[in-house]
């Protein structure tokens, strides 16, 4: 629970290896989600996508077997959030989505698929001969027990070999998705390595008809078209923009449970915090501890007094500013340490380099995990 977080994180990674998948199906429905704020619109077209319903145009037509979907926008405009929620939904209606995110440019290669190979490996696990043919013909891309995270090969002898591992990759996933139909959601594209780049261009060109669907989170329409080479007709592009005022008030709604919010309220918290829905949630989190009548007039003076509307954070880095501020001396030594990496850390190295004992770093670790600034890789090794 600690390193998942939620029940139905649980539920996600457990449902795929459950035999009986529209039983469990049902069940997930009945698990209470996060409250999904706006963006109702933009979750229907992703939802007709996923059914197949989006409008077809002859480049579509063109590459019928391998649709992309790209969601486009700025740093904290909701991108993950509506991501999850559409996996969530699609969960919901028996439907499987494998997702992974991209971290750094200059994440070991591969890095992304790491994670989706492991989730695929146990979607596999229950599924059948035809499945285990693939687990076995396939085991130099598998490699590694269960619980762990295959392994890559990082250094190939030559630019043939590396070609040929990415092509072995893309037969595997049009295989899989032939015993098992899924699609694929990739978060935050423009931060993947070199070649994983190169693997997704191979994977949304493949014209197998078994291919997947893809649904591509990133920051500019421009870094899909230059990467993957596909032509922007091919391409259901969805723009994400900042909340409008009706936005702004579901979301104040949700955060403080409050009903009676006046009009006012609404429009001063967009026009001096912002309309991006992090930096607006982050900011209402401070009043989250009061009862909804008591947030909405705490909210109402702080809007109206403008020597603290001066320190309103404004951007994604001033909001991350103060929240780091927020974390004990010992717990800021440690963000800055594993800052320092550009790949996940092993647990040992912290244990050498942080002055505390094994067993207050272990505490601290689990703080910074459980608030989500901090991600376990590899069963807490990492």
């Amino acid at each position: 629970h600690k390193r998942m977080r939620s029940a139905r994180s649980i539920a996600e990674k457990v449902k795929p290896i459950v035999q009986h998948t529209a039983v469990f199906g049902n069940y997930i429905v009945e698990i209470p989600a996060k409250e999904f704020v706006g963006r109702k619109e933009e979750l229907r077209r992703l939802m007709n996508f996923l059914k197949g319903e989006s409008k077809s145009t002859e480049a579509l037509a063109e590459y019928e077997s391998k649709k992309v979907t790209c969601l486009v926008g700025e740093q904290g405009v909701g991108k993950t959030q509506l991501l999850e929620e559409w996996r969530r939904q699609a969960q919901a209606e028996n439907i499987l989505i494998i997702g992974t995110r991209c971290y750094l440019t200059t994440s070991p290669p591969l890095e992304p698929f790491r994670s989706f190979l492991h989730e695929l490996k146990f979607v596999l696990l229950p599924r059948g001969a035809r499945a285990q043919e693939l687990l076995a013909e396939y085991d130099h891309l598998f490699s590694g027990t269960p619980a762990a995270y295959p392994k890559f090969p990082l250094d190939f002898a030559n630019e043939e070999k590396q070609l040929e591992f990415l092509r072995s990759f893309v037969r595997l996933v049009n295989a899989a998705a032939a015993v098992v139909p899924f699609a694929i959601s990739i978060d935050d594209v423009h931060l993947a390595d070199e070649m994983s780049i190169q693997l997704l261009r191979l994977l949304t060109q493949s014209r197998d008809s078994s291919s997947p669907l893809f649904l591509l989170s990133c920051d500019s329409i421009s870094t899909v078209k230059k990467e993957l080479r596909l032509p922007l007709d091919a391409i259901e592009v969805i723009v994400l923009s900042g909340f409008d005022e009706e936005g702004v008030f579901d979301l104040i709604k949700s955060q403080l449970g409050a009903s009676n919010i006046p009009k006012e309220v609404t429009r001063a918290l967009s026009n001096i915090v912002g309309d991006s829905p992090y930096i607006v949630k982050e900011f209402l989190n401070q009043f989250r501890n009061l009862s909804p009548e008591e947030a909405i007039v705490e909210l109402q003076k702080a809007l109206s007094d403008p020597a603290l509307s001066k320190e309103f954070p404004r951007t994604i880095n001033e909001v991350y500013e103060r929240r780091f501020q927020g974390f004990s001396p010992e717990e800021q030594y440690i963000l800055r340490v594993v800052s320092c990496f550009r790949i996940p850390v092993n647990k040992e190295i912290l244990e050498r380099i942080c002055p505390y004992s094994a067993s207050r770093l272990s505490h601290l670790l689990d703080l910074l995990t459980m608030d989500g600034v901090l991600r376990v890789f590899e069963n807490g090794n990492k």
